[in-house]
């Protein structure tokens, strides 16, 4: 089949565009929690230069190809969707990554 290197290339580029996107969601979060802590500073410096080009470059990749092949992906893609009680996980109960980061200091917050 012709089309099947084209999907293997396309679900690395989601695959890395995902990864990319947690990462940007880590430094968000850092953000709201910590804007000034050298640590956050180090953080979105990094994601700028070594993820945010990519990221673009990426989506803009993804944005581009036919409506019919992304309504394609996308159906495939919801047809694996777990039911939302499904989405917890880990010995924590947790999905999010920001929780397996946390200093601790959760408790002080509640």
């Amino acid at each position: 089949m012709s089309e099947e290197p084209d999907s293997v290339e396309l679900q690395a580029d989601e695959e890395r565009l995902v990864e990319i996107k947690r990462r940007a969601m880590l430094v968000a979060t850092a953000l709201v929690k910590e804007p000034f802590a050298a640590r956050t500073v180090d953080a979105l410096r990094a994601y700028m230069d070594e993820d945010a080009d990519e990221g673009q470059e990426l989506a803009d990749r993804l944005r581009a190809l036919p409506e019919g092949v992304l309504r394609a992906r996308i159906s495939e893609l919801q047809s694996r969707v777990r039911p939302a009680g499904e989405l917890r996980g880990g010995a924590s109960g947790s999905s999010w990554p920001w929780d397996a980061a946390d200093d601790g200091d959760a408790g002080a917050r509640s």
